[in-house]
């Protein structure tokens, strides 16, 4: 007799294997079919032990749904917190977490739903036009908020006896390519330099100066260009450093070499009372996710409107400044050196952005 109390609810259909001195027991539960070892060689204590395993299962099994924002929240912050089942098991950085939940809560908000079962009726319908948002930040939200349902925090949720699954299967939008960058017309940016130097470093605007000079004669981003320190002003080259402080886009520091003209200019300006090449003259704004980064809201500002005042018609022109830097160097030299430069994670990057630049060099090939 088996002395572990079977509930007359559970019918056990197992089966009892031996291999080599170990018996293992089969049974399917739930869908999924179970080979697990009972550590017996006897088949009486191997008959209970059995019991014990498919039993222990079948309460594993029960599983518990939750629904609501709160609770799914909950739940992913205890997954987030506990400690990984094997190397293999990365969980999201704390900062892409958040982003994970915030974009989840936003979507659930413009959708008017209330938790996933919900959402999951309403996935077929959904829209930028009918969530009211732009179609470049539509693709985004979905994904990031897609994300929070990844298979190893579904897989930990089962093994917790939670029923949860992703109500956006299905319908997760693809992932919008970059467009590809249309160089300015010849001339354009020697002009817009010197409209630079006059109406910029001539009438005392050197913040504002200097971070039209990084984004464009060095590629840096503009968060790049405003964590830049006296130190990494080389005399052949301007690193892009990753720190605690700061890190960029793909999280990888870089050396871009520069010309001694470039650096001469720089270096009138090394005596400001700072150690980072751009003063910071705005206060860093407050955030609830820790340390803010430091930015130069003031001058980044002023920087867009002037460059919007001189023909830089783009949504970003900063941005555009560094693309140009991009353009420039695929013309002069190509692709691979152009990604190393700019610090994308992977050439494939590089090539969507500026396919077509530099094109006009094969003519003297074919």
């Amino acid at each position: 007799m088996l002395d572990y109390a079977v509930p007359a609810k559970h019918s056990i259909k197992m089966n009892l294997i031996k291999r080599g001195t170990v018996f293992y027991v089969f049974f399917r539960l739930h869908g999924r079919q179970y080979s697990l070892s009972t550590g017996e060689t006897e088949a009486e204590p191997a008959r209970i032990q059995a019991a014990r395993i498919y039993l222990s299962h079948v309460d594993r099994g029960q599983a518990v749904t939750i629904d609501s924002l709160p609770e799914i929240e909950a739940h992913y912050w205890l997954w987030h917190k506990s400690a990984p089942v094997n190397n293999r098991d990365t969980r999201p950085t704390l900062g892409t977490a958040r982003n994970y939940i915030n974009c989840f809560k936003r979507l659930c908000d413009k959708a008017k739903v209330k938790g996933v079962a919900e959402l999951r009726q309403v996935a077929p319908s959904l829209k930028a036009s009918t969530l009211g948002i732009e179609e470049g930040a539509y693709v985004p939200l979905v994904r990031n908020a897609a994300s929070l349902f990844n298979r190893r925090f579904l897989a930990w949720s089962a093994s917790r006896g939670v029923e949860l699954v992703n109500p956006l299967t299905g319908f997760i939008p693809p992932v919008i390519l970059q467009r590809r960058f249309v160089p300015s017309e010849p001339g354009f940016l020697a002009t817009l330099d010197a409209a630079a130097k006059r109406d910029l470093r001539d009438k005392g605007f050197i913040n504002e100066y200097l971070l039209f000079r990084l984004t464009l004669g060095v590629g840096m981003r503009v968060q790049e260009a405003c964590h830049v320190k006296w130190k990494d002003v080389a005399p052949r080259s301007v690193a892009v450093e990753t720190t605690s402080d700061h890190h960029g886009k793909s999280r990888k520091g870089r050396e871009v070499p520069v010309s001694s003209k470039f650096l001469a200019e720089l270096e009138q300006y090394r005596s400001l009372p700072t150690n980072f090449v751009i003063t910071d003259v705005t206060p860093p704004k407050k955030s609830k996710y820790g340390r803010p980064p430091r930015r130069a809201d003031r001058a980044v500002k002023r920087l867009t409107k002037w460059l919007r005042a001189n023909g830089v018609k783009k949504r970003n022109p900063n941005h555009w400044l560094r693309k140009s830097f991009g353009s420039e160097v695929t013309d002069a030299h190509s692709v691979f050196v152009a990604s190393n430069w700019l610090g994308h994670s992977s050439v494939v990057t590089t090539e969507r952005i500026y396919a077509g630049v530099g094109a006009h060099k094969f003519a003297d090939v074919i």
